[in-house]
C-alpha cells in the first residue's frame, strides 16, 4: 500500500508515532506500507522531511523516491549538511 503524505502531515512532530501506533494497531507488516512525498511537500521544509523519511527508514518503513526533482532536492540537502 502506497500512501501520499501531505505538508501537513511532514509538520506533525507525532508523524513518526502515530504511523507505529497504526501499524501496531492494525497488525499491518511494515514492509506493505510504501510512504511517499512530492516535490513540493519536501521542498516546504527540506531538512525536516529528510529527517522524518530518515526516521521512517530506521524503523523499517519504505520511503518512495521523492517525484520529479528529486535529484536537486538531494543534493541541496546534501549541500545544506556537508
Amino acid at each position: 500500500m502506497a500512501i501520499n503524505l501531505s505538508p501537513r502531515q511532514l509538520s506533525d512532530a507525532r508523524l513518526t508515532d502515530d504511523i507505529d501506533a497504526i501499524l501496531k494497531e492494525t497488525g499491518m507488516d511494515s514492509a506493505h506500507l510504501k510512504l511517499e512525498v512530492t516535490e513540493s511537500a519536501a521542498m516546504e521544509n527540506p531538512g525536516r522531511t529528510f529527517g522524518i523519511l530518515a526516521a521512517l527508514r530506521q524503523s523499517g518503513l519504505q520511503t518512495a523516491d521523492v517525484e520529479q526533482g528529486r535529484r536537486a532536492v538531494c543534493a541541496e540537502f546534501h549541500f545544506l549538511t556537508d
